[in-house]
This record gives C-alpha cells, structure tokens and sequence, in this order.
C-alpha cells in the first residue's frame, strides 16, 4: 500500500485478505472504506452503497487484458466426458458459490444445457481458495472436471506446473483478441470500489494513484497488471439493466453481469 501512502499523505491505508463472506458482512457493517473484488460480487452488494471507480487490467504474457472468462476442464484421458452434459453425476470441483469466475460463470453455461450443478453433480465440492488447487485435483484424479478463471492454466503451465497438454477444455469457445483456453463468456475483470464510509475525495485521490500505475512500477510488477481502466462512465454502466444498456449500444462486457445474475436468480435478482 506503500503507493498511495506516498501520493496521498495523512491517510493510512491497511489491506485486509477477506473471503466472500466476511467481504459481504465486512461491506454490509461498513466496516471497510475500499473494495477490490469480482464484478459478480460488486453487482450483487451494489444495492449496499458500493460505488465502482476503476478496474484492473490484468497482466498474462505481456499484454493487458480487462475482461475474463472461466475453464471448465477435465483430464484429457477421461473418454467418458467430452461435454458439460457428460459430467452429470460426476464429482465437480469449484471455488465458492458465490465465486463469479470460480463458479458462476460456468454455472450460467451449465443452465444453458440443463443442468443444475448444485443437484446434478455427485457431488459438487466447493474447493476455496487459491483456484490452483481445483486444478491439481483433476490432474490427479481427485475430481473428475472442475472450473477456474482464465488464464490461469496457462499460468500454471508457464511456471511448470502443470502441463496444458494432460486436460480437456469443454464447451471450448473463441474469442477474437482474447488467446486464453475459455469455456464462457467474457466478463469485466475486477473492480475496485468504495464504500458508502468514504469521502467522494478521498476516493478520487484513490482511484487518480490507480489510474497514473504504468506497467513498469513496482505496485503493478508485483501484482501482475499492466494498469487500471480509466472509464469514466463506470459506476452508470454497472448500474444500468439489460434494456437501458442496450439504448446506449455500449459493449456486451457489461450487459453480461446483469444477464447472469438474472439468469442465475442470484445478487439482486434472488427470489425472497
């Protein structure tokens, strides 16, 4: 946090490691003045004051990315599953369900064929974190498929870890521009928001150090990303539905957090 203690003297800044649930109730105390998360997760605590001001651009092999997607994968010798529908009755493994690209992105692509995970997999185990772990498991036999965000296979597979040549990538898409192994659709990476604790310019001073991190600083080498997304129109975007984002015509990365939440019946549009 060495960054911002020197580009905005008089505030101390303490990064706290958080999972899902204690972010939630973290966010819903207002016990905390920033947010760096999954936009599923943004989405779904918007309603509790969250305000996006930046997203990360991630770094893989030199080029920056701003949108991921998931993996649903399995080992490459296992003949008896070659597509989602096949892992019926199998034992799946993910992060949490209310991971956005440890589960719910693959869970959106599962409902598209039929299937519900959370009855339809024997069983379907919730791993945690780190994601790495999901991926050991099926290399290893311990699962029989699992999901995990993207690129980090590749990651993996850079540092010797694993090799990509022992899995199979199911329900495998393309995307023009975006070279990493992919099962779903793309979705805006992660956000860094603040909450309704924090001053509107303390936060612009925030959001400003962000934005000004090149690729070569010491912040952005150690966190693997290039930089952050200086979209000015963000917090609108995010608050806006399907049908008011398709009046603007702005791009699909967008409108997809609100269609899966909405498909899923999950974040704002869980049933009471």
């Amino acid at each position: 946090m060495n960054v911002f203690k020197e580009k905005i003297p008089g505030h101390n800044f303490l990064l706290i490691p958080l999972n899902l649930e204690q972010l939630q109730q973290a966010v819903i105390h207002n016990d905390i003045d920033f947010v760096l998360t999954n936009p599923g997760f943004y989405y779904a605590m918007k309603n509790y004051g969250l305000k996006p001001l930046t997203s990360v651009i991630n770094e893989v092999r030199g080029k920056g990315y701003d949108q991921f997607g998931a993996v649903i994968f399995t080992r490459r010798d296992r003949d008896d599953i070659n597509s989602l529908e096949d892992i019926k009755g199998k034992h799946f493994a993910a992060v949490d369900m209310n991971a956005f690209g440890g589960f719910q992105m693959a869970w959106r692509e599962f409902k598209q064929v039929g299937i519900n995970p959370l009855t339809d997999f024997k069983p379907l185990d919730f791993i945690g974190v780190p994601m790495d772990k999901i991926v050991y498991m099926v290399n290893e036999g311990k699962a029989d498929a699992g999901t995990v965000r993207t690129d980090l296979m590749e990651r993996l597979a850079d540092n010797g870890k694993i090799q990509l040549s022992n899995f199979k990538i199911l329900n495998q898409k393309q995307i023009k521009g975006f070279p990493f192994l992919l099962s779903t659709r793309l979705y805006p990476d992660w956000l860094f928001s603040k909450t309704t604790n924090t001053p509107g310019d303390l936060a612009n001073k925030v959001r400003d150090v962000l934005q000004g991190i090149d690729r070569k600083s010491e912040a952005s080498i150690k966190g693997k990303y290039i930089g952050w997304t200086s979209e000015a129109r963000m917090e609108d975007l995010l608050s806006m539905s399907i049908e008011e984002l398709t009046q603007v015509n702005v791009d699909n990365k967008y409108k997809g957090i609100d269609q899966l939440m909405k498909e899923l019946k999950i974040g704002p549009y869980k049933a009471d």
